[in-house]
């Protein structure tokens, strides 16, 4: 008996969108695949991307349907994702795990060295935090840029025995996501 072929497919919603979801729903029962849900690379227009491990790297099939099981199992055809002409330029900071772990996976995260930022924010006063997003420059994503530094500043300086974040992690506009859905 064989092992199974680890092929991964993004579990994000405009993977899903796409087709991702009956791709797995597809060969969830085919013992000859071992199905890795990943993070999307951001190439939207290529989902449902598929990728599998080669000697050389990640091999990525794009638009994939059901049916394309087999050409990938034999590793016919598929690009490397190196190659690929959106991925191949980029430098990825803080989207450099993409594609390469389980969204909800915290262990695979903090085994790339994720929270190493958060663990070091324990060890400084809030003045020491608020001037090392000075320093960083770290502006907001909104259309006025705002200076995360001057944001935090304000909070801290505010007097109420309560404060609160509020933080629109999506977009900027706040029905952009109801509208996309």
């Amino acid at each position: 008996m064989t092992s199974a072929t680890r092929l991964y497919l993004s579990n994000d919603t405009s993977a899903r969108a796409a087709g991702a979801g009956v791709l797995a729903d597809a060969w969830a029962e085919r013992p000859e695949v071992q199905l890795i849900r990943i993070s999307s690379r951001g190439a939207f227009f290529l989902e449902p991307m598929v990728e599998r491990d080669s000697p050389e790297g990640r091999i990525a099939w794009f638009n994939v349907q059901p049916d394309d099981l087999a050409s990938i199992l034999s590793c016919n055809g598929g690009t490397p994702v190196r190659a690929i002409p959106f991925l191949a330029n980029q430098t990825r900071f803080t989207f450099a795990n993409f594609g390469e772990t389980e969204p909800l996976a915290l262990d695979e995260y903090q085994a790339r060295g994720g929270l190493k930022g958060l663990e070091e924010s324990f060890r400084l006063t809030p003045d020491a935090i608020i001037e090392e997003l000075r320093q960083s420059q770290l502006r907001g994503r909104g259309g006025a840029a705002f200076p995360v530094w001057n944001k935090w500043k304000v909070a801290q300086q505010t007097r109420a025995s309560e404060k609160y974040v509020v933080a629109n992690a999506d977009e900027g506009d706040a029905g952009t996501y109801c509208d996309r859905m």
